[in-house]
């Protein structure tokens, strides 16, 4: 989408900017992979972040010197770690060139008989600018940057570990979400999650259907809480810092108030139990945080259910607003 105005600069599509490719390599050992890996990304402009199965690294482009502060920063402080680098994640963006290759990520995806079946992601700059809220609109140019700078470096892991690419898998649902919206928002939104639900980027599909719970929840606090009766707006809106609330606030609320909902409460009530997992990743600012490695983790977490409860009571609001 162009902005008006401007016919330069444009609103790419979240999956399009996302490079990816899945690889069969000889080699059998995990550790490898990630020790080969870290032979193209090192220090001073990578940071490695593991967990079983899955390396993430992150372009911070710090200096030698302050790897070493942030590794202090983090040893000391171990449970505000994700807060600490949620924090580099939001300066750092704001310094880099945007078309720039800002995050890789490598994720076992199946161990073989011969070798390991692995997928490997680059994420550019300009993704995490979308995603966070921080920018929206780019120049073709940067676009046309991520594609070749990311396409650049996922060739250069591939090089390394010799592996050839194979096709992605069948997915066991032909879309994740199926319902309609008749809203333009919510259907490009539904559209971009089954995208990247199909392609295999499980951790990008999570993201969206967070962002499209917390924006229903919004809608559905809104319509019953007009914002112009004095004490409502409050409810989903921080008007100090001139944002709507966290998602782990605006279920607080919804939950609270569940009474002033009628007979709709129950509704409420099923979708409280089944978004309750999903809280310890709701407020995550940064893709490496709710890092997702399988179709059946998505799963799960069972967003379909929740998406459509939300919209059974979003519709409800508006029909009885008639």
């Amino acid at each position: 989408m162009r902005r008006v105005g401007d016919r330069d600069q444009v609103c790419p599509d979240l999956n399009s900017l996302v490079i990816r490719a899945i690889y069969k390599t000889t080699i059998t050992d995990w550790d490898k992979i990630t020790k080969l890996a870290q032979e193209i990304l090192l220090k001073p402009v990578w940071f490695l972040m593991q967990r079983e199965g899955v390396a993430t690294f992150i372009n911070f482009g710090m200096s030698d010197l302050e790897y070493a502060e942030l590794d202090e920063k983090m040893t000391k402080n171990p449970k505000e770690s994700g807060k600490i680098v949620s924090k580099m994640y939001t300066e750092s963006l704001k310094k880099k060139r945007e078309g720039f290759p800002f995050e890789l990520e490598i994720r076992l995806k199946q161990r073989l008989p011969d070798g390991l079946l692995i997928n490997v992601e680059c994420f550019p700059t300009i993704y995490y600018l979308m995603t966070m809220r921080l920018k929206k609109h780019f120049s073709e140019q940067s676009i046309q940057e991520t594609r070749i700078e990311c396409s650049r470096l996922i060739e250069n892991v591939k090089s390394i570990l010799g592996g050839q690419e194979v096709l992605t898998p069948k997915r066991k649902l032909p879309n994740l979400l199926e319902i309609e919206f008749n809203e333009f928002f919510y259907d490009g939104l539904k559209n971009e999650i089954n995208s990247t639900y199909f392609s295999g980027s499980f951790t990008s599909t999570m993201l969206l259907g967070r962002k499209l719970l917390e924006n229903l929840v919004i809608e559905i606090l809104r319509i019953r809480y007009p914002p112009n009766k004095q004490g409502n707006l409050e409810m989903y809106y921080n008007a100090r810092d001139g944002k709507f609330h966290d998602f782990t606030i605006l279920l607080k609320n919804l939950e609270e108030r569940k009474d002033d909902f009628g007979i709709d409460k129950e509704i409420i009530t099923e979708f409280i139990s089944l978004v309750k997992p999903f809280r310890p990743r709701a407020n995550a600012n940064a893709h490496s945080m709710v890092i997702v490695s399988d179709e059946d983790e998505v799963l799960k977490w069972n967003i379909p259910k929740m998406a459509a409860l939300l919209l059974k009571l979003w519709n409800n609001l508006k029909q009885s607003n008639k």
